[in-house]
């Protein structure tokens, strides 16, 4: 679910590789370049997405206004009554 959210802040258009990736006349040169900076750009933004998510998680307060994710308080809901 995180990735989702967090993606959209890490993935950015490079206008000059894509215009370079268009102007090559082999397709079949084409279309590797753009699996393999499709791939290589989706995987940044996977790491990265997972990263910040997971320093987000951290905080119960960002947490929970982020992500919808509420951390009870251990001390209160752990005894035993």
């Amino acid at each position: 679910m995180e990735i989702y959210i967090m993606h959209l802040f890490f993935v950015m258009p490079f206008k000059e590789m894509g215009i370079y990736i268009l102007s090559i006349k082999d397709f079949s040169l084409s279309i590797t370049l753009q699996l393999v900076y499709s791939a290589f750009i989706s995987i940044i933004s996977i790491k990265l997405s997972i990263l910040v998510s997971n320093v987000i998680k951290r905080n119960k307060y960002l947490s929970q206004l982020i992500f919808g994710i509420y951390k009870y308080d251990q001390k209160i809901y752990s005894q035993k009554y």
